[in-house]
């Protein structure tokens, strides 16, 4: 059996880029961390709760793990955004605010920066 777990870490080997990477747990104790993709900034998680009744299936809001009140068993969606960069800064000619997880930002560098943003349906819920 195999589990993962991604994080997002910096690449010592390549200037300190922000990188997200998969850790994995192989032959039962082995650790072993691979890079996926290089200017990886942050990456939130999000789960769609169906707080419908009767349930229809449909995620009525979506909270990060661990919030007061979300109830794992009516989840029923998942939304993965990631942040990407530029691995080059001055590459605008002014500071680029973005927003990400709600919040508008403007960062001191000039870098190029893009949401990414999937929502992936839980199958097999039972509902």
């Amino acid at each position: 059996m195999e589990s993962s777990a991604y994080y997002i870490g910096k690449d010592t080997t390549n200037n300190n880029i922000p990188t997200l990477y998969r850790r994995r747990l192989v032959s039962g104790t082995t650790m072993v961390s691979e890079p996926l993709a290089e200017g990886v900034e942050n990456m939130q998680i999000l789960y769609g709760e169906d707080t419908d009744s009767p349930a229809d299936g449909s995620a009525n809001r979506y909270l990060p793990a661990g919030t007061g009140g979300l109830n794992m068993n009516n989840v029923v969606s998942v939304r993965v955004s990631l942040l990407l960069r530029s691995t080059e800064d001055n590459i605008t000619t002014q500071k680029q605010p973005y927003t990400f997880n709600g919040a508008t930002i403007t960062p001191a560098d000039r870098r190029l920066r893009r949401v990414f943003t999937t929502t992936i349906r839980i199958r097999n819920r039972g509902l």
